[in-house]
């Protein structure tokens, strides 16, 4: 049997966030989590949440999400398709992977990138640095 993942790219609402008010961003967010919570009840085995910057992805802490998602559900493995690991310190990550395992009860499942080069030319990073 195959087992059914999501490959979630949260996109950024329609206008970008600086068109839209606080009260709408809340309720962007509050409907995607109430949608991630319901994948659960649907059958789905997992998520796996994207990490972009600087773009049309309002996904730039998928852990937060993780961890908000994780409180809503039971069963669903919860994850990252790859932490941007030139953006964080080894020992943030690894803190933090540690504690969403706990908060999710063991569901996580945790992928590493090295970023794209548009998001790392951002903070002027090139690709060679980032590697390393």
């Amino acid at each position: 049997m195959i087992d059914s993942w999501i490959f979630e790219f949260f996109p950024q609402p329609e206008g970008g966030p600086e068109s839209q008010s606080v009260s709408d961003l809340r309720s962007y967010f509050a409907d995607y989590l109430d949608l991630w919570s319901r994948d659960e009840v649907l059958g789905f085995k997992g998520i796996f949440f994207s990490e972009h910057h600087f773009g049309g992805s309002f996904s730039p802490s998928p852990n937060l999400l993780i961890a908000a998602v994780a409180q809503r559900t039971k069963h669903l493995r919860l994850g990252v398709m790859g932490v941007v690991t030139p953006f964080y310190a080894p020992t943030r990550i690894a803190e933090e992977i540690g504690m969403l395992d706990h908060l999710s009860g063991g569901r996580l499942e945790i992928g590493t990138a090295v970023g794209i080069p548009q998001e790392l030319a951002r903070v002027n990073m090139p690709m060679t640095e980032a590697r390393s």
